[in-house]
């Protein structure tokens, strides 16, 4: 748990375009000392004659925007934005953000939009400016995975945030989901989660290993299960895999089992044993 609030952000706007674009649709969730409070917002007074038709679309504006969409065909959504005028929305996410850090898709794209909105209001952003840019501690982490082993290849450059994000285990959001800013802002909190609070392995691991997650430790495991990864031609156990066994904790029956916890030993070698001395 950290003491500095994080901020889970999104946005969706009408362009594309720096000197153009505007926020429509704010999404954040704000977590801090263990309590997480969330803000949606629409502009209802949002300037689109600069706006970009494509942008507008992807975002679903017209189906989705209170002043725009048709009240008959709008089918509503789990978490309804809050309407508000730009002055009284600049003024919330002063508030909300301040000595913040932002966790975001391209975290940089929403600062921006979202430090242009306070100036025209005649606010300031307060939100810390190291942003933190999901996507890119996922390309760092599957590198070293890929470097350590746990995977078979490290994702190349371009990459596509929706691919990064199944290689982490995470889906993306759901169709209805895609382009709302909600729904994107709660995607990214469900992607920072599983990057830096995966849930540790229960195996007591000494060194290196102690750091590693269940899923991690687990892929060792399967590493070391495989005899024809870790034996030599004349049936011998390499080097490598004897330190791993030491490093990570792991014991290995002479049968050739091996215990993911201390014990004394398996059945399977057990019987081995007992047909040995007959």
């Amino acid at each position: 748990m950290t003491s500095t609030p994080l901020v889970f952000v999104d946005t969706e706007t009408t362009s594309l375009h720096p000197g153009h674009r505007r926020p429509w649709e704010i999404a954040m969730i704000r977590r801090h000392n263990g309590a997480t409070t969330t803000c949606i917002l629409q502009i209802i007074d949002v300037d689109i004659a600069d706006a970009d038709p494509h942008s507008l679309n992807v975002g679903r504006f017209w189906e989705r925007h209170v002043r725009y969409r048709d009240p008959a065909k709008y089918a509503g959504a789990d978490r309804e934005p809050a309407p508000l005028f730009e002055f009284d929305a600049a003024q919330q996410v002063a508030e909300f953000t301040a000595g913040a850090h932002f966790v975001g898709v391209n975290p940089a794209f929403d600062a921006d939009v979202l430090e242009r909105m306070l100036r025209r209001n005649r606010l300031m952003p307060n939100w810390d400016y190291h942003l933190i840019d999901v996507p890119a501690m996922a390309l760092g982490m599957l590198h070293a995975h890929a470097e350590m082993q746990l995977i078979e290849d490290a994702p190349e450059l371009p990459y596509r945030s929706y691919e990064l994000s199944k290689l982490c285990g995470v889906n993306p959001p759901d169709e209805d989901e895609q382009h709302t800013a909600y729904g994107d802002a709660r995607w990214v909190e469900r992607w920072y989660d599983a990057i830096v609070a995966s849930e540790p392995s229960e195996v007591p691991l000494p060194h290196i290993g102690k750091y590693l997650t269940r899923q991690q430790h687990q892929r060792v495991v399967e590493i070391l299960s495989d005899d024809n990864a870790v034996r030599d031609d004349t049936g011998r156990i390499h080097t490598w895999a004897l330190e791993l066994h030491r490093i990570f904790g792991i014991k290995r029956c002479l049968c050739g089992k091996v215990l993911t916890a201390p014990s004394p030993g398996c059945e399977w070698h057990a019987e081995v044993a007992k047909k040995a001395s007959r």
